[in-house]
C-alpha cells in the first residue's frame, strides 16, 4: 500500500494551462501568425482537480503530496546551457495562476536551489514511508522505487539495478528537451546495444565515455552527470556545489515538508 503520492506539480501546471488555451492564427503581411489566448470555457482549476481526483481513485489510502519548482537551479549555475533551448514564452499564460491554486488549495511544496525531480527523487529516497513518484517524466525512472505514470495510468516498480541502467542509458543519448547532448553519435540504439545486458552498465558508459574522448572523458562525463543525476539525499547537493550552507538549508527545506506531511525520515539522512 502507497502511504504517500509524490506528485510533479510542474506537469499539472503545464497541462492545465495548455488546455486553458487556444491558438489564434493571423495573417499579417502574407505571414500566418500563431499566438495564444485564455479559453473562456476550460477552467483550469477544474483540470487540475479532475487529474488528482483521479489520481486519488487509484490511490485512495495515500496521502497526496504536490511539489512544485522553487526559485534558482543549480544545474544551471553548473552549465549555462542547461535548459538553454527553452524559452520563458513557452509557459502557459495561466501559468502563475496554476501554481497558485496547488498552493492555495493543495499545499504544494516548493524547495529552493534544486529542481521538482530532486524533490521527488529525496522524498522518496530519504523516508521510511511506503511512497510512490507520480510523473510523466522519464528522468525520474532513474530513481528506484514505485512510480506512477500520469498519463499512462501506468504503475511499475523501478529496482536499483533499473535505476542505474535507466541513468547510464541517458547519459549516453542525452536529452534534447534539457539541451544536454549526452555522448556524441549515441542514440537511443547504440546506447542500448553500449549497455548490453551484462550487470555492469556503468562500466560500460564510462569505457564507452573513454573510448571516444580520449584521457579529458572525466570532465565530460562529471558535466553531463551534474545535469542527468536526480539527487537522492539533501546531502549529494555538496558533492556537486560545494557550499555548506546551502546544502544545510536544501536539508531543513526537505525537512519541513516531511513534518508537514507527517513522513519519517530514514535515520541516516536526519
Amino acid at each position: 500500500m502507497v502511504d504517500y503520492l509524490l506528485i510533479d506539480g510542474d506537469i499539472l501546471v503545464m497541462k492545465a494551462g495548455y488546455a486553458s488555451e487556444e491558438a489564434v492564427k493571423k495573417e499579417v503581411e502574407g505571414s500566418t501568425i500563431v499566438t495564444r489566448k485564455i479559453n473562456p470555457y476550460v477552467d483550469y482549476t477544474r483540470v487540475i482537480d479532475d487529474i488528482l481526483y483521479r489520481m486519488h481513485q487509484v490511490f485512495p489510502e495515500a496521502r497526496q503530496v504536490i511539489v512544485i519548482g522553487g526559485e534558482g537551479n543549480f544545474r544551471k549555475e553548473l552549465n549555462p546551457d542547461y535548459k538553454g533551448n527553452r524559452n520563458a514564452g513557452d509557459k502557459p499564460l495561466l501559468y502563475d495562476d496554476c501554481r497558485n491554486w496547488l498552493i492555495d488549495k493543495y499545499k504544494a511544496s516548493s524547495v529552493d536551489g534544486v529542481e521538482t525531480d530532486d524533490v521527488l527523487g529525496m522524498l522518496q529516497c530519504m523516508t521510511e514511508d511506503d511512497t510512490c513518484i507520480a510523473s510523466i517524466d522519464k528522468d525520474l525512472l532513474t530513481i528506484p522505487g514505485e512510480h506512477y505514470c500520469i498519463d499512462k495510468d501506468i504503475h511499475l516498480y523501478v529496482s536499483e539495478e533499473e535505476a542505474l541502467y535507466n541513468y547510464c542509458h541517458q547519459m549516453l543519448t542525452g536529452d534534447s528537451t534539457d539541451n544536454i547532448p549526452g555522448l556524441p553519435g549515441i542514440g537511443k540504439i547504440k546506447a542500448t546495444k553500449i549497455l548490453g545486458r551484462g550487470d555492469r552498465p556503468l562500466d560500460a558508459a564510462i569505457g564507452a565515455y573513454e573510448e571516444r574522448l580520449g584521457e579529458d572523458f572525466k570532465v565530460y562525463w562529471e558535466n553531463m552527470s551534474s545535469m542527468i543525476y536526480i539527487l537522492r539525499n539533501s546531502s549529494e547537493f555538496l558533492k556537486v556545489t560545494y557550499d555548506d550552507k546551502r546544502t544545510d538549508e536544501l536539508g531543513l527545506q526537505i525537512k519541513s515538508i516531511t513534518d508537514y506531511f507527517g513522513m519519517t525520515l530514514n535515520e541516516s539522512t536526519e
